[in-house]
């Protein structure tokens, strides 16, 4: 997939450069189908950084992100199943969280 680098995006790029260098979170905001994902592809892939996506609306909870105990294959035992913020963690990948202001929490 390749970026179209237009005036608006490519300032937008250099923007979100400039906060990355200085270890800064990036909240990317705007309309839909305006770029957003896309712009976080690109910079994962030039600071060569896995990117782990998470679409949040209202049914999404803190389990669904942090992780949460689930039942195994042996009656009576438990195993965790880290989430996706747990996972970005532990690996020190990127999390972009798609439509968060659309969460309940």
């Amino acid at each position: 997939m390749s970026f179209v680098e237009v005036a608006t995006a490519t300032e937008n790029l250099e923007h979100a450069r400039v906060a990355l260098r200085h270890n800064t979170a990036v909240l990317l905001q705007g309309s839909v189908a305006c770029g957003k994902t896309l712009l976080a592809d690109v910079l994962a892939r030039e600071a060569s950084q896995r990117l782990i996506h998470v679409n949040v609306d209202d049914s999404v909870d803190g389990k669904d992100l942090i992780g949460k105990c689930m039942a195994s294959e042996t009656p009576g035992q438990f195993r965790w199943m880290p989430g996706p913020v747990t996972m970005a963690v532990r690996e020190g990948a990127w999390l972009l969280m798609e439509d968060i202001d659309l969460a309940s929490f």
